[in-house]
């Protein structure tokens, strides 16, 4: 989900009251899909979720945890699209991404089938 409901004018970046004014959504659709894992992508929704003020360039690729989550930052799409050169990073962390989620279900299955032995 967008850290915004809609796009700024001209693309331009966030404001911090337009983040503010679509916090309440954002926080609704994290609670109706129960994620275990958040994949922020880009910088405005990176430095939100993870309450920090450091960049994607130095976060991006590396598991954080934040509350229940973990938090896997990365790229925004578009910005592969106007720098070529970030596609590389962006497809390693989709591999992270598919890395974890499988993890996730062996672990999930694993405990399913022990409590069936038992």
């Amino acid at each position: 989900a967008n850290i915004l409901k809609c796009r700024p004018p001209k693309n331009r970046d966030p404001r911090p009251d337009e983040i503010e004014a679509c916090v309440p959504w954002l926080r609704e659709q994290i609670k109706a899909v129960h994620p275990t894992v958040l994949v922020t992508m880009g910088n405005f929704s990176t430095k939100f979720i993870l309450q920090t003020t450091t960049g994607i360039t130095q976060l991006r690729g590396q598991v954080r945890k934040t509350g229940p989550f973990r938090v896997i930052p990365t790229f925004h799409p578009a910005a592969a699209i106007y720098d070529r050169s970030k596609i590389t990073a962006l497809e390693a962390d989709f591999d992270l991404i598919k890395q974890l989620l499988e993890a996730d279900e062996r672990r999930e299955n694993d405990n399913s089938e022990q409590g069936d032995e038992n």
